[in-house]
């Protein structure tokens, strides 16, 4: 019996101090009358870190492309300089933040129990961050080969004669050569140029055919291979040219409202690159996909009496799946599948005689 008394008063005595833990929202609060603890706390609301790769590539024409197709065989060649832009990719994260819209102060007497479980969710959502950036991620240059190719504008030529010479009073024919400097042709230049390609492709098959004296073994092989195609690659890219790509990375933070079904995101063209105003723009955006239909606050208020004292309640909201598609124009573009998301659920009110129970996704403290 006296057990159960005892029990009883313990009881009695917390929902005491339960019974003295108000909650109002924090536009409504003049700081000067708070008497006792307070804490703030603000609803979670999931913010959308979109990551857009930005790629500018830049086309260099070879040295030799007028030749590509008389000397090689190839036509599909860079035959100017150019730049224009590409999409790297487009990537999507749902983080959890702080709804500043949604704020609310708890005042009551002993409130560290309570204090320490919102700050235990702030722990697990501290991914936070509203700020724009952008970064280069790589920043490509031409290959050295390419950069520093020179060939010798001339080249040795020998003429080969016959002289007339009387040697011990006999007439004498002896043979004789001469050597002088000529310069030599672009053209020429060029068809050097695809000699060296043919030249590596020869050794290459002569290697890998087994076809030498000395029996090398398979990582020599396989080096020597290598080594003569990556000389094959400079050489030919003398004719294709070289293309450059520079990456650049756009990160910024997107938060949905309620009663949005499709975010714009940002235009793109290949002439101006992100957020172009060019008129051939495309136009990329995110289509978000509820479940089923959601309510505002206003809908759990109606389910108490006008008369209900909302400061015995705290406010709280769940996570509910949203499918979030990417849209190019209008159409389809990509399924990132299903996205938790806070500011689509309806808000809830949880009585303060219940605040020992499992709060963990009611909010943040400052």
């Amino acid at each position: 019996m006296k057990k159960i008394i005892c029990l009883a008063l313990f009881v009695s005595v917390s929902l005491l101090g339960v019974s003295q833990v108000k909650v109002y929202p924090l536009a409504e609060v003049d700081a000067k009358n708070v008497k006792g603890e307070s804490f703030v706390y603000l609803l979670p609301i999931t913010t959308l870190k979109v990551t857009v790769y930005e790629v500018k590539v830049t086309e260099v024409k070879g040295y030799y492309s007028d030749y590509s197709e008389s000397l090689l065989g190839l036509s599909n060649c860079i035959k100017e300089n150019r730049s224009y832009y590409e999409l790297g990719g487009i990537e999507v994260e749902p983080i959890t933040t702080a709804d500043p819209n949604n704020s609310f102060m708890v005042v009551g007497k002993n409130l560290s129990s309570l204090k320490e479980k919102f700050k235990k969710n702030l722990s697990i959502n501290q991914k936070s961050g509203l700020e724009i950036k952008s970064y280069r991620k790589k920043t490509a240059k031409l290959p050295d080969f390419f950069y520093n190719y020179a060939d010798i504008s001339y080249t040795q030529q020998s003429q080969a004669f016959v002289e007339t010479k009387i040697i011990d009073g006999v007439v004498t024919q002896v043979p004789a050569s001469h050597t002088k400097v000529v310069s030599k042709s672009f053209e020429q230049k060029a068809r050097q140029a695809a000699d060296a390609i043919v030249k590596c492709r020869e050794d290459q098959y002569l290697l890998v055919a087994g076809d030498q004296e000395t029996a090398y073994s398979g990582d020599a092989i396989k080096t020597m291979v290598e080594e003569l195609k990556t000389w094959e690659d400079n050489y030919m890219s003398l004719f294709t040219g070289v293309r450059l790509y520079d990456t650049v990375c756009h990160i910024f933070y997107i938060t949905p409202t309620e009663d949005l079904d499709e975010v714009q995101l940002f235009n793109f063209s290949s002439e101006k690159g992100l957020n172009s105003s060019d008129q051939k723009f495309e136009s990329y955006s995110l289509k978000l996909n509820k479940l089923y239909n959601t309510s505002k606050i206003s809908n759990s208020l109606k389910r108490l009496t006008s008369d209900t004292d909302f400061s015995n309640y705290l406010r709280y909201r769940n996570l509910v799946p949203v499918r979030a598609e990417l849209n190019l124009n209008g159409k389809t573009l990509f399924d990132y599948g299903f996205f938790e998301m806070y500011q689509f659920s309806e808000i809830q009110l949880l009585p303060v005689n219940l605040i020992t129970s499992n709060i963990e996704s009611v909010g943040f403290i400052y």
